[in-house]
């Protein structure tokens, strides 16, 4: 699967002035495993390393802040948890 250079991921960055913390996928076991169709995609995980929320497409700053906090709310209950 190919789904762009490394070119293409800081282009896509720049024409979205995107400017919070990004990472590009060398290999395409991660495109695989986590069913990446598309730049960009986000993919949330919790501090176990499960999978909990992924978004393809543009994803403004904004709604990235509402999903870490979701994020993190939800990692507090499961440390909560006896």
């Amino acid at each position: 699967m190919r789904l762009g250079s490394h070119d293409d991921a800081r282009q896509l960055l720049k024409t979205y002035n995107i400017t919070y913390p990004t990472a590009y996928a060398k290999e395409d076991d991660f495109l695989r495993e986590y069913t990446v169709q598309g730049m960009p995609t986000t993919v949330f995980f919790t501090p176990d390393g499960r999978t909990f929320k992924k978004v393809t497409g543009f994803f403004p700053e904004d709604e990235l802040r509402k999903e870490v906090m979701a994020l993190l709310d939800a990692s507090d209950r499961l440390q909560a948890l006896p």
